[in-house]
């Protein structure tokens, strides 16, 4: 897996959005294959060489020369540092990022609430302290002799 990837193993390919792009209908087969070549490595690495030669020696195909056009072109920019990247596609992996950052900090917060609720709910209902209260209400059928019996024979001595 790639270090610069991090976002998503894919990206998205909306094909009526490319499809309705001009530049991209008039490519021949080979350049629409060298651009979906050229996405993918883009997605992986964030970047590609912009010489000819060393984007077919990336891409493993080295007569990239003929299929590497301005129609090609089209879809990327010139960084500073001379490489090319895809616009669309720094756009999409902010956005995935934004999403995976939005639903990190949802989750965090829905577990914060979760425990400040569970410890809410443990000091507003604290369990009977002593076995006298819970055999004191299962016995209400009992006389008030045998109530007592029960209270003297479950308290706890004070020589414990």
């Amino acid at each position: 897996m790639s270090a610069a990837r991090g976002t998503s193993p894919a990206f998205m390919l909306y094909a009526f959005d490319l499809m309705a792009k001009r530049d991209y209908r008039i490519m021949t087969l080979a350049e629409r294959g060298l651009l979906l070549s050229m996405w993918c490595e883009c997605w992986a690495n964030k970047e590609l060489p912009s010489n000819k030669m060393e984007l077919g020696a990336l891409l493993g195909k080295p007569d990239v020369e003929n299929t590497f056009t301005p129609r090609v072109l089209n879809f990327f920019e010139t960084t500073k540092s001379g490489t090319l990247i895809s616009p669309d596609l720094e756009s999409y992996r902010e956005k995935v990022l934004a999403q995976r950052a939005g639903m990190s900090e949802g989750g965090k917060k829905g577990g914060r609430r979760r425990v400040e609720n569970e410890r809410k709910s443990r000091e507003v209902s604290s369990p009977p302290s002593t076995i006298t209260q819970a055999t004191l209400n299962g016995c209400e059928s009992e006389s008030e002799s045998e109530k007592q019996s029960l209270v003297t024979a479950t308290t706890p001595d004070d020589d414990w």
